[in-house]
């Protein structure tokens, strides 16, 4: 039977070879195809990934609950709060000194509501979240989150 690190190993040797290996197998492939050629290989491999998933997972223990009460545990603020100001910050720093420079009025103006929000996103998360997606409360002896 595996046990949580032993997954976490497996996980972590696969996550390393995966990036020291595969820009050389990326690159290789892409030389004697075109790069588009790329979709047509990791299509098929997702398919199979799945297949695999489904035959190999174990069922999850999740206890049964109708899909509103699912739907309602989901964080949606801090998915929008998070989204939002990752893009807002994202557009402005890819484009620095290549596009615009660092005092155009765009990047400010990009900046300042990036920065709100996703402080505005750790303060939910913080706060309000019900099922954050970065705890940040202590946590008890059963797991459970204190509030």
């Amino acid at each position: 039977m595996l046990t949580k690190p032993r997954y976490q190993g497996i996980l972590g040797s696969c996550v390393g070879l995966g990036s020291s290996i595969g820009p050389f197998i990326a690159a290789s492939f892409t030389r004697s195809v075109s790069w588009r050629a790329t979709f047509y290989f990791i299509s098929p491999l997702a398919v199979v990934v799945a297949i695999a998933l489904y035959f190999l997972l174990s069922p999850q223990t999740i206890p049964p609950e109708p899909l509103k009460v699912k739907l309602a545990k989901i964080d949606w603020a801090g998915i929008v709060l998070s989204s939002s100001g990752t893009i807002l910050l994202l557009i402005p720093m890819s484009g620095i000194s290549t596009q615009f420079k660092a005092s155009d009025p765009m990047v400010i103006s990009m900046f300042t509501p990036g920065s709100v929000l996703l402080a505005m996103f750790a303060i939910n998360e913080w706060e309000f979240a019900r099922l954050p997606m970065f705890p940040c409360k202590s946590l008890s002896a059963e797991g459970r989150t204190i509030r």
